[in-house]
């Protein structure tokens, strides 16, 4: 392992040091560029090339960037030749127990993880080639996990590991990746596509991110490692009459952790996604935003069949056999999103939402419409400041906790899949939201960006899988759950970035054991070469 990763090291400096270092579009899960981006899109219009989904990987620039104090945007996106990317290393460092969010294939574990991102973006007539692939060290020392409750026992399902999620039986999601420290490839943001007029087609392993969240996404996020898909989709707007239009459909094949099960032949799970947007041609920034994504097991997944489709249907509960009333569930695990923002440029200010229904819930117009509901609610307001440097700030709330239905209905918890044995998840960690199935959270930070940098402070809270404290709890005080107060920084130099992050976290109830009260301190510092 230590030649493996002693070799990709020298590929990437190799790399680094015989190109001139550009600016490309490829925004690393977890870092400051992806606010930074964010800020500038809401500030001015041309700049937002896609209305719901957000990809890692920009191939296009626009000509005039009004408002990038940072030169981030490169106009040279178009020519032919290949540009190193920007070298971006950091350091973690978690007191007590793991905290990851939305840091794409990383998982920060007890102790230090230190991690490297480096890579190319070309360009070759209709081809285009990203690849910067993220190597990371994970000390992984060891911390007091979740220890499995007597009524998860299932004796009919395998059995599952000790590192595993203890609350859903059938749920990939890990909460330590063994017991010893490791280090770890994958290809990160990496893509190769072919454009085509305004249609592009690839194969990519890079995150992708649906609706308008800032931190909770529930469908589809940058919270696990991306899943290997291949993709079609307009990567510009396409105008009709009514406004624009946007799509983006996949096909790919999600992997199971190592710390799942010891059944062979049910490691890969077939996946498909569609993201479609419209921005209507008399509401100046207002979008919209229609999402599903569909889960089902990989050795009952055909090639010549309904499941390169499944997007486009499955929108009803399947029928019995009887023909007499609906089923629970069927082979799909699926959830379907209406998101909307609605952008004001001239103020710089925004509000957006995403509404989510899981696994076949109630109907619109039936009698228990919020069965399986989920939403995000969140808006950010940007101020500029005499000296043009930019104040902002954003706040939002994420819940996908059971309704009172479940008392009725079939439990729907999110992530969760009866049929799909591992659940919504890649590799181990969940593809939609950190905050996990009946997860509730809050999110602020306040921010100042300059030429020199940027400093903000956040706020935070947790409180984790309500779903199953309700189930099993009496008490109202005893919920796992956790506050944090942070302080994020970027200092810039002209080739050289030093990110700063400190945060302290006070966890009450750790594992919904009453008086297990820990406190944690996360440092972290990041090395961008430009």
């Amino acid at each position: 392992m230590a030649t493996f990763c002693k070799n990709i090291f020298s590929f990437l400096m190799i790399t680094l040091l015989s190109q001139g270092v550009s600016n490309a579009q490829v925004i690393t899960p977890g870092s400051d560029q992806y606010d930074y981006m964010r800020i500038l899109q809401l500030r001015q219009d041309t700049l937002q090339l896609y209305f719901n989904h957000f990809d890692f990987i920009r191939y296009y620039a626009p000509e005039e960037v009004q408002h990038d104090i940072w030169g981030l945007y490169d106009n040279r996106l178009s020519e032919n030749g290949i540009k190193a990317l920007p070298v971006y290393t950091r350091f973690t460092y978690n007191s007590q127990y793991d905290r990851s969010r939305n840091n794409g294939p990383l998982w920060y574990g007890k102790g230090i993880t230190q991690e490297l991102h480096a890579g190319f973006q070309a360009r070759y007539g209709m081809l285009n080639i990203t690849f910067q692939p993220v190597v990371f060290y994970s000390q992984n020392r060891d911390f007091e996990i979740a220890q499995r409750p007597s009524e998860m026992d299932w004796p009919t399902l395998p059995p599952k590991s000790e590192f595993s999620y203890p609350y859903a039986h059938q749920l990939d999601y890990v909460q330590r990746f063994g017991d010893k420290p490791f280090v770890r490839f994958h290809p990160g943001q990496s893509d190769i596509s072919m454009h085509v007029q305004n249609a592009r087609f690839g194969v990519a392993t890079q995150n992708m991110q649906m609706g308008h969240s800032w931190y909770s996404p529930i469908v589809m996020g940058a919270n696990a490692p991306g899943v290997l898909h291949a993709y079609i989709q307009n990567p510009r707007p396409i105008y009709l009459w009514i406004g624009h239009f946007e799509f983006k459909q996949t096909w790919g094949v999600a992997r199971e952790s190592e710390y799942f099960d010891d059944v062979a032949d049910n490691n890969n799970r077939y996946f498909t996604s569609f993201s479609g947007a419209w921005m209507p041609r008399y509401m100046k920034g207002l979008h919209l935003g229609f999402n599903r994504v569909f889960f089902k097991r990989g050795e009952e997944f055909r090639f010549f069949s309904d499941d390169l489709v499944a997007t486009m249907h499955n929108f009803n509960s399947p029928i019995n056999e009887d023909g007499e009333g609906f089923q629970f569930n069927d082979d799909y695990y699926q959830m379907t999103s209406i998101a909307g923002r609605w952008t004001f440029s001239d103020v710089g200010f925004e509000a957006y939402f995403e509404y989510v229904r899981n696994d076949f819930g109630g109907g619109p117009f039936g009698p228990t419409p919020e069965h399986s509901r989920a939403y995000t609610l969140g808006f950010t307001k940007i101020h500029e400041l005499i000296d043009a440097s930019l104040m902002a700030l954003t706040a939002e709330m994420s819940t996908n906790g059971a309704t009172r239905t479940e008392q009725l209905r079939q439990p729907a918890s999110y992530y969760v899949h009866s049929i799909v044995e591992q659940g919504y998840t890649n590799e181990g960690q969940l593809l939609g939201s950190y905050i996990g199935p009946g997860g509730t959270a809050y999110n602020i930070f306040l921010r100042r960006y300059t030429r020199e940098g940027m400093h903000g402070f956040t706020i935070d809270y947790l409180r984790r899988d309500e779903d199953y404290y309700y189930r099993n709890f009496e008490e109202f005080n005893n919920f796992d759950h956790e506050f944090s107060l942070g302080y994020r920084g970027v200092i810039r130099r002209d080739k050289f970035d030093l990110g700063l992050m400190g945060l302290l976290t006070w966890r009450k109830n750790m594992h919904m054991i009453p008086g297990n009260h820990v406190n944690q301190v996360t440092l972290g510092v990041s090395f961008t070469y430009r």
